[in-house]
């Protein structure tokens, strides 16, 4: 920042007051008119060793003009003697740090008055107006075939290459200050620095956005690449998701290419149908098409989107589209679908090739590195309780379902289909709790049939990746119709049904590490069939009811 800059003495061009306190002329003259008459009047003088030095003008005191510097750099004025730094700011025409003076002694200080991140914003917007008026440009920058007036402070805190261009003793050092300095910046990049340095932001469309991002890895300006990788991580589209891809592939950013990643493989028919697409990398089409999350309704689709791809890019290339083509499961397909294959990818393998894998895909499942296509995270329905088919009574269920897919139905309508995923290991359970920690689900109480002494207080582990339960230790009591949370390494069983009562305060916490139940601080109130979450380290408990039925 601009204060760590002048407390390290870099790039200081004004020594004020009686002791010389060091600092930057053009932050000065954003919230002063004095310092403001001094930079017009002296601009030249800026980069003298030592600097020039300015006395403080009268009705200043050392007091007063320090508490003035430190509202220049962060936005606040320090607590104590405001009336002394009132006057001082007056005599140097700092109105903002007057106003805020004044706002403090009022015997009724007005609410919202700017923070001191919005006061270092007007600041740096003062700095900005200053330099669209050639003012506090300290050097000239060569960027392309235009020279352009900077601020060496502004692209200093903004871009880690131009603050070691300017405060390291590289060539720069020695350089006539008069003469334009060669960058090897074009134009363009140069001023979206410049833009970036003023007001913290990237205006344009979504290939310049692109741009700003190459520009920022290329020069170190961090916060610039921040900006743009919270865009490509917040902002994605089927439009955008390749770009954002292979952005991150070429430039080894793995949580975005993770992000990225994960969103084209739920979001591939959408994807395969942009112009994007066929500008894909290999590497990276055929890493999707390998993909276990590679979200298609049929493996027929993953078949069309190779040879979309191939038609654009295959060039004839046998061994491409070998490589290409290996990475669909033909195996996954039904026989409707293996007639369409020949179809399908006409004109981009050799048939000969194509017969070759569809003949492979049927070698036994045992043999393939095969396995069905599923998102990582699914929607699980655990047991429950349903009409029978006449609708006459209701029937507990002990089942677990998942939803496999999503179909398109009228409108922004979506039909599930969903698939059997287990069964409770002790049979039906319905109003019961369920907890997920790290892709365990925990199931907990809940009611084997509808009488008041089938409140179950047992807790159960399944592990979905072999298909396996555990008996775990159980609650204290039985409960139904409760809420339960995970929050670090416990589960917490908040309330519900329990025996007699209609509802319960109770609250207790599941150790996972040890397997054990403690009893916690209880509710507020009595309550049932409400909801919980957890969020930033706290519980909140919304709804449900009470012990009037309310």
């Amino acid at each position: 920042t601009a204060d760590h800059l002048r407390t390290a003495g870099q790039l200081v061009d004004v020594a004020v007051g009686p002791e010389g306190d060091l600092a930057h002329a053009v932050v000065l003259a954003s919230i002063s008119s004095f310092f403001l008459g001094f930079l017009e009047g002296r601009s030249r003088e800026l980069r003298q060793d030592p600097p020039p030095r300015v006395p403080l003008p009268p009705g200043t005191t050392l007091g007063g003009w320090r508490a003035v510097l430190a509202f220049a750099y962060g936005g606040a004025v320090p607590h104590g003697r405001e009336k002394e730094v009132e006057e001082s700011a007056r005599a140097l025409g700092a109105p903002r740090v007057a106003a805020a003076c004044a706002r403090r002694l009022a015997s009724d200080p007005r609410e919202g008055g700017p923070t001191p991140l919005e006061e270092q914003w007007e600041t740096l917007r003062a700095m900005e107006q200053l330099h669209a008026g050639g003012l506090g440009c300290d050097l000239q920058l060569r960027a392309g075939d235009e020279v352009i007036p900077v601020q060496r402070l502004a692209l200093s805190c903004s871009c880690d290459f131009f603050r070691g261009l300017f405060t390291c003793p590289m060539r720069e050092a020695t350089h006539d200050p008069t003469a334009p300095l060669a960058t090897g910046l074009s134009s363009a990049e140069l001023r979206l620095l410049l833009s970036f340095a003023y007001t913290g932001a990237v205006a344009g469309p979504w290939p310049a956005v692109l741009e700003a991002a190459e520009t920022s890895l290329r020069y170190q300006a961090w916060g610039l690449l921040t900006l743009c990788l919270d865009v490509f991580t917040h902002s994605l589209t089927p439009e955008t998701g390749l770009d954002v891809l292979a952005f991150a592939a070429a430039y080894g950013l793995a949580q975005v290419g993770h992000t990225a990643e994960d969103y084209v493989l739920a979001t591939f028919p959408s994807v395969v149908a942009t112009p994007a697409f066929l500008d894909l990398p290999a590497h990276l089409l055929i890493r999707l098409l390998r993909s276990d999350s590679l979200n298609v309704l049929h493996e027929l689709e993953a078949l069309e989107a190779a040879s979309r791809w191939l038609m654009a890019n295959g060039d004839g290339q046998e061994d491409l589209a070998k490589e290409v083509l290996s990475s669909v499961r033909f195996a996954l397909m039904s026989g409707r679908e293996l007639k369409k294959v020949s179809s399908v990818a006409a004109g981009v393998a050799n048939p000969k090739v194509l017969h070759e894998l569809v003949v492979a895909s049927l070698t036994p499942m045992a043999q393939l590195p095969c396995r069905v296509r599923s998102l990582q995270e699914v929607l699980v329905v655990c047991g429950g309780d349903k009409l029978t088919a006449n609708l006459a009574a209701r029937k507990p269920s002990r089942h677990l379902w998942f939803a496999h897919r999503y179909l398109s139905a009228v409108g922004l309508v979506k039909q599930v289909e969903w698939r059997a995923l287990g069964h409770f290991p002790d049979g039906p359970r319905f109003r019961h709790a369920v907890a997920v920690v790290g892709n365990i689900l925990y199931v907990l109480g809940g009611k084997r049939y509808y009488g008041v002494r089938d409140t179950l207080a047992s807790v159960y582990r399944y592990q979905p990746m072999d298909d396996s339960w555990e008996r775990l230790a159980s609650m204290t009591c039985g409960r139904s119709y409760f809420a339960a949370v995970a929050l670090g390494d416990f589960i917490y069983a908040l309330g519900g049904c329990s025996g007699e009562l209609y509802c319960t305060d109770t609250v207790e916490c599941y150790d996972l590490a040890n397997d054990t139940w403690r009893r916690c601080q209880p509710l507020p109130m009595a309550l049932c069939g409400h909801a919980a979450c957890a969020l930033d380290g706290a519980l909140y408990v919304s709804g449900g009811c009470d012990e009037a039925c309310q």
